[in-house]
C-alpha cells in the first residue's frame, strides 16, 4: 500500500533529507572521529548517523523547528552548515529554498498535515527520484573531499522574517569570502523547490 500523499508524510522526507545532509558532511569531513558514526538507511542510500544521543537531539531539535518555520512561512530562504577552525571558514555548505511555496496555501484551512495533496506532477515516484538524486550527489561530493582535521561545525538559517527570540536561532548575515563555488543538486516537484551548493577554499 503506497503511503499517503499528504503534508506530514512528504514533511518527514523533508526531513529524513536534512538529517542525512547534516551527518554526512560531519562524517566525511571528520568533524567527529568515525567511530560515533553507524551505517543507515536513508532513501536508497547507506549513509552515516550519529551515535551521539546529544549530537542527534540538537540535530533533530534544529531540523524540527526549522521544519516547521517552512509550513508556516516561505521566508525561509537558506539553511547553512558552517565548517570552521578558530576564525577561518573552510567550507560552507547551503541549501537554498528561495522558490518554495507556502505550504499552508497547499492545504485546508484547519493545516491538518493529513490533508492530501492534489498538485499535478507531484508523486511519490517523482519525488523520491529527486530527492535519491539530490542525496546521491551530496555523498559523490563529500566521498572526494580532503578531510581536514580540528574542523568545527554550525548550523545557520537566513531569513526576512524577524523570528522569535527564544528560538535562539543563528542568522547567516556575512559575507562567506570563500574563493570557489560548487553546485551539487536540486529538488524541484511541485512545492518542493530547494538546491544545494558549497563554497570553500582551496586547501
Amino acid at each position: 500500500m503506497e503511503l499517503e500523499l499528504n503534508v506530514g508524510n512528504v514533511l518527514k522526507l523533508v526531513k529524513e533529507i536534512l538529517v542525512g545532509w547534516i551527518n554526512s558532511i560531519l562524517y566525511y569531513h571528520k568533524v567527529y572521529p568515525e567511530y560515533i558514526f553507524e551505517p543507515f538507511r536513508s532513501l536508497n542510500m547507506v549513509v552515516y548517523r550519529s551515535r551521539s544521543k546529544m549530537l542527534n537531539e540538537y540535530i533533530d531539535d534544529f531540523i524540527n523547528r526549522f521544519s516547521k518555520l517552512l509550513i508556516t512561512s516561505n521566508q525561509i530562504s537558506e539553511l547553512t552548515l558552517l565548517l570552521f577552525n578558530k576564525d577561518k571558514i573552510y567550507y560552507r555548505y547551503c541549501i537554498r529554498f528561495d522558490e518554495f511555496i507556502k505550504l499552508s496555501a497547499k492545504i485546508s484551512e484547519d493545516e491538518s498535515r493529513s490533508a492530501a495533496i492534489d498538485i499535478d506532477g507531484f508523486t511519490w515516484d517523482e519525488i523520491y527520484k529527486q530527492a535519491n538524486a539530490f542525496l546521491f550527489h551530496h555523498l559523490q561530493h563529500l566521498k572526494s573531499v580532503m578531510a581536514l582535521m580540528e574542523l568545527e561545525f554550525k548550523l545557520l538559517i537566513t531569513s526576512s522574517l524577524n523570528l522569535n527570540q527564544d528560538e535562539n536561532w543563528v542568522y547567516n548575515s556575512k559575507p562567506s569570502h570563500l574563493t570557489n563555488l560548487k553546485a551539487l543538486e536540486e529538488v524541484s516537484v511541485g512545492f518542493l523547490n530547494f538546491n544545494a551548493y558549497v563554497e570553500y577554499h582551496d586547501i
